[in-house]
């Protein structure tokens, strides 16, 4: 990021930094340090979508660096408040939903099985999902049929906490899941 956008950032100047970022990004459209300055300035500025689109640009153009790896954290991060937005905090149904399924799909599987399956969603996942969009884009050779970026990111958390459960997710889906259980407990009593 130029050094004197960073200033602008410093001294509160959001709107001339993120000015200057445009063009420093226009300038050098494989700059990314400049990109990931202007996903800065964005999320600074309260502005999440056009911050989002800044860091997934700092990621597209080289994703094996420090730089990207700083991007893929704020874009964790960004997802995550928006998926709170969303569910206000209390709870996302579709969230609780996909879990519920997972636990279903894995209630008779052996742990192996169960682990390869969250280890193929992490490594499809490393590029991130894209878990405020519906769209059922992401595909898994171990299980059939196409899911959406929660789905994925639901079926991961369910098998981490049948495999590994003392392992902490980066996403927090502990209110969603402790739903989802009840009601999958209830179902096998029935």
């Amino acid at each position: 990021m130029p050094a004197c956008c960073g200033c602008l950032l410093a001294l509160k100047e959001v709107d001339r930094a993120i000015s200057c970022l445009l063009r420093a990004t226009q300038l050098g459209p494989k700059d990314q340090q400049a990109f990931f300055g202007l996903g800065e300035a964005y999320r600074v500025a309260g502005n999440l979508e056009d911050a989002d689109t800044a860091y997934r640009q700092v990621v597209a153009i080289d994703e094996f660096n420090d730089l990207a790896k700083r991007a893929k954290q704020q874009l964790s991060s960004l997802a995550h408040v928006g998926f709170l937005m969303r569910g206000g905090g209390t709870g996302r149904p579709d969230a609780v939903m996909y879990c519920l399924s997972a636990l279903e799909h894995f209630a008779d599987l052996p742990n192996e099985e169960v682990q390869k399956i969250t280890f193929e969603v992490g490594m499809v996942g490393t590029k991130g999902f894209e878990i405020n969009d519906p769209t059922q884009q992401y595909q898994l050779q171990s299980m059939p049929g196409k899911f959406s970026g929660m789905q994925m990111v639901c079926i991961m958390y369910v098998g981490f906490k049948r495999i590994a459960p003392e392992c902490a997710a980066s996403f927090d889906l502990s209110t969603e899941y402790a739903v989802a259980l009840e009601m999958f407990k209830k179902r096998r009593r029935k």
